[in-house]
């Protein structure tokens, strides 16, 4: 049922106050779905902050115009759906976890399809840094292998400038009124159900040459060699808890860094510096090299690593079965931001799945939240350390 099916409702009531009632109640909301309130069979003084609880005695909303969401253990719904039948209702939904898991499927959605039937396909997740869009867009345009669809996503709202881009470059655009990543990631998978190969590319990276082509054939070494299944495959990247370490090494500079921002600690955390102090992220763009040269520099280096902390997913390849596997991404009720990463970082561990970063593959992640306006300084004083520079490069 879309949001367009449950809107023609005047009347919506979620049968059972109890924890997945109240789940259900708090995705609908947050689709923009008004319910009434909680009905359950016996009130016996619940109270939900959320919604009000009413016996269904009391209920006396129009047949024709109400439904029923029934919320409880499966072993409940028959009783229920008896009771409501006498009372002459006859729409209702008998809700099971698998309901809830795929809640998103309501979303109502803008996609302009220019799909190709290609094996694998980019989602640009864009739409709210709109400063950054010359050099990222001049970059992928530049680098992205003509085997690859692209599909810009944008999550709660629709860009003309986004939908012009797509359409001068054949590419599709899809866009949410509702804001949350894991929706609109949610619905762009099922929109390239069909495609085996997905790669996702955050609005604030700068990719380099050979980029995608390394990350693809260092998923397919891996998979042939390590023994491993894949989960998913990234490049390395200075602004992030597990590449800064590896860069800061090769260029001989980790003394420096931590004379300025403490002892380097492995791994992704919001507390560490290069997450949140901005004069980090200045540090790892100004003091390093210059992004297509240091790329240039990793291409030398063979092989891989596995990664066993969390890893930020601004610019993932995965395979289309590793979203299937998690059900999709889950939805809370709430914009999400972060938890697709959260929940792409614990399937890998609790699958056996691990993440993998091809160590001759480096892009540029422009910062972390807390660092974006200092950063937006610094890029907007020195634009030639963020544009393409010639340099070619081979990845095996």
């Amino acid at each position: 049922m879309t949001l367009k099916e449950l809107k023609k409702y005047n009347n919506i009531w979620i049968y059972g106050a109890g924890k997945v009632g109240r789940k259900v109640n708090n995705i609908l909301t947050f689709l923009g779905i008004d319910v009434n309130g909680f009905a359950v069979s016996k009130f016996d003084g619940t109270f939900c902050i959320e919604r009000e609880v009413v016996e269904i005695s009391s209920i006396n909303s129009p047949n024709q115009d109400t439904l029923f969401i029934i919320a409880v253990a499966d072993i409940f719904h028959k009783e229920i759906i008896n009771t409501l039948e006498s009372k002459g209702y006859t729409e209702f939904i008998q809700w099971n976890s698998r309901h809830l898991n795929e809640l998103w499927r309501c979303t109502e959605y803008t996609f302009e399809d220019r799909r190709r039937n290609l094996d694998k396909c980019c989602f640009i997740l864009a739409g709210y840094k709109e400063f950054l869009w010359v050099d990222i867009f001049d970059r992928i345009e530049r680098f992205i292998p003509e085997d690859i669809d692209v599909c810009i996503i944008s999550s709660g709202l629709c860009k003309e400038e986004l939908s012009d881009r797509a359409k001068k470059n054949n590419w599709s655009y899809l866009a949410t009124d509702i804001n949350s990543v894991t929706i609109i990631q949610n619905v762009a998978m099922a929109l390239y159900e069909d495609y085996k190969w997905i790669y996702k590319i955050d609005e604030d990276m700068f990719v380099t040459e050979g980029a995608f082509e390394g990350l693809f054939n260092c998923y397919i070494m891996t998979e042939k060699e390590s023994g491993y299944d894949v989960g998913i495959v990234a490049p390395m990247i200075p602004v992030n808890g597990y590449g800064y370490k590896k860069v800061l090494d090769k260029l001989g500079k980790v003394k420096e860094y931590e004379e300025l921002f403490g002892k380097i600690r492995i791994g992704g955390n919001p507390k560490s510096a290069i997450e949140t102090d901005p004069n980090a992220a200045v540090f790892m763009w100004k003091n390093t090299l210059q992004i297509d040269e240091l790329n240039k520099l990793f291409n030398n280096d063979k092989g891989y690593s596995i990664c066993g902390v969390r890893f930020s997913i601004g610019f993932i390849l995965m395979k289309h079965s590793f979203w299937n596997g998690m059900q999709g991404f889950f939805v809370s009720g709430n914009p999400d931001m972060g938890s697709d990463e959260e929940e792409v970082c614990s399937n890998c561990i609790i699958t056996s799945q691990p993440i993998i970063v091809a160590d001759n593959v480096v892009v540029g992640h422009f910062s972390f939240g807390r660092q974006t306006e200092i950063m937006k300084e610094y890029y907007n004083d020195n634009r030639e350390w963020f544009s393409i520079r010639n340099i070619h490069t081979i990845h095996k």
